[in-house]
């Protein structure tokens, strides 16, 4: 009778600290996606992105002499290289102090816990994300376009390959 309570609680305790190994390795999380760097994707590139780092605080970055603004819009969670780690599929707005913000999306992945921007795409100017969702090792958008092709609406599936995010622009650039 002993031993039998002996082992049970063994097995207790040896679940307990799988659980708690688990929980520590999850990957990336919202708060930590939200006050990372990213790069800023080019205006006329369907992928090409500025060597500059914008640094968000609480989603946001903002530069007083230009007016220059970066914005988180959506952030979806998932396991975008097939390492078993959270990483993030993040929808940013880009304005420079003009007329036009640029709607991107960006590849976030958990690099030694910590969350490091490698890929964007352009989604087009004052373009609307829809929805957003991560299947598989996919990336799926439902966008409207707001800017030349306004009102078009488009479904499109990006992949993370390498340091790409490769899929079909959902409008002309």
């Amino acid at each position: 009778m002993k031993s039998k309570l002996i082992r049970t609680a063994i097995s207790i305790c040896i679940m307990m600290l799988v659980s708690i190994d688990a929980m520590a390795d999850t990957g990336i999380t919202v708060g930590s996606v939200n006050n990372a760097g990213y790069h800023p994707v080019l205006w006329q590139s369907p992928d090409k992105t500025e060597s500059r780092v914008l640094n968000l605080v609480s989603g946001k970055f903002y530069r007083n002499d230009t007016r220059e603004t970066l914005e988180i819009r959506r952030v979806v969670i998932g396991d975008l290289n097939g390492d078993g780690k959270n990483d993030a599929a993040v929808i940013l707005s880009h304005n420079t102090g003009g007329s036009g913000s640029i709607t991107q999306i960006a590849a976030v992945l958990d690099i030694d816990g910590v969350p490091v921007h490698v890929a964007s795409r352009n989604l087009g100017d004052r373009s609307e994300v829809n929805s957003i969702k991560i299947v598989g090792d996919s990336v799926k958008i439902n966008v409207t376009s707001g800017g030349y092709y306004r009102g078009h609406n488009k479904t499109v599936t990006f992949r993370l390959k390498g340091k790409q995010l490769v899929g079909p622009s959902p409008f002309k650039l």
